[in-house]
């Protein structure tokens, strides 16, 4: 890549992944790991998790080389695959990752790297947190959960917890979080090793045939509140052109 070109794109992660805004709730890293821990949790029990050797060391060797160019590299960041088959995605807060078993086979290198970079900008925009935030009646919700938390009282018994973790969960990303985080991971491939970030737009292609443009039956991360739709495809087009792909 060109040094110019380098120049460009460090700027573009700055101005399209700077820091994420505020929740309601003042909510440190460590709390925001603490609640990414406690709704892993309740994924992980609800779909189980694929072990598969081979899959998992691709799924951490793409995700090894976006860390690097996350502007959230203090985060530990996970990589997990859940077990079932359907098409899609999910990030949670505090770093944790998952892909599904069904979208391994449907995609190669290039296009797990952006579906991968699409979840980590998630985690970098605090997206989850906001959702919530926006989703509660009052200010109370993530307060609740926070304190539940620390007095490790975080269970499917507590109603009020196990509400704010399925939000978490199962909350759909607006339309404009789920643009974001396209183009955010398509500044994010740039610095991959040989990676086309016009990979975007053939897997949304792929996922919208796949699906028939419905949303899947579970977490929204790849889809957001609305089907898959020729707008959000071209904005990934545009991004492509600007980075010179």
């Amino acid at each position: 890549m060109k040094h110019s070109l380098k120049i460009l794109v460090l700027v573009m992660i700055l101005l399209l992944s700077g820091a994420a805004a505020p929740c309601r709730a003042d909510v440190s890293e460590s709390q925001e790991i603490s609640i990414g821990q406690a709704a892993a949790s309740k994924l992980e029990a609800q779909y189980g998790v694929w072990s598969d050797p081979t899959q998992y060391e691709r799924i951490n060797r793409i995700g090894s080389y976006l860390l690097p160019v996350n502007e959230r590299r203090n985060l530990r960041f996970t990589f997990k695959i859940l077990n079932t088959q359907e098409l899609n995605a999910i990030s949670l807060p505090g770093g944790f990752i998952y892909v599904t078993r069904g979208l391994l086979p449907v995609v190669d290198d290039h296009e797990l790297a952006f579906v991968l970079g699409h979840e980590m900008a998630h985690v970098a925009k605090k997206h989850a947190l906001q959702q919530v935030d926006r989703q509660m009646t009052t200010n109370m919700g993530i307060s609740t959960i926070l304190i539940l938390l620390s007095k490790g009282q975080v269970s499917q018994q507590n109603q009020t917890a196990a509400q704010i973790l399925s939000l978490i969960v199962n909350s759909k990303y607006s339309r404009e979080d789920e643009f974001e985080a396209d183009l955010v991971s398509c500044v994010y491939m740039v610095y991959g090793p040989e990676w086309d970030p016009n990979a975007g737009v053939t897997f949304m292609r792929k996922l919208k045939k796949q699906g028939g443009g419905e949303l899947p039956g579970f977490v929204n991360s790849l889809v957001g509140s609305h089907p898959l739709d020729e707008e959000r495809i071209k904005a990934i087009e545009e991004e492509c052109r600007k980075l010179g792909y």
